[in-house]
């Protein structure tokens, strides 16, 4: 799912962007990788957290 959002993303940002050096799309690309790590380590600790509290979630 996220691979084919990605896709759409960058097929559709490529045709706008043709003329853009590719250097100047590394850091967005960067980003958006980033924060897909960083939304998957949370939701591995959510997980984590859910199994070891029999389902109760913390903080909430």
């Amino acid at each position: 799912m996220i691979t084919t959002m990605f896709g759409h993303l960058f097929t559709s940002l490529g045709a706008q962007l043709a003329g853009v050096p590719p250097a100047a799309l590394a850091p967005l690309l960067w980003n958006a990788l980033l924060l897909v790590g960083v939304r998957q380590a949370i939701r591995a600790r959510d997980r984590q957290l859910e199994s070891a509290t029999g389902g109760a979630r913390a903080g909430v």
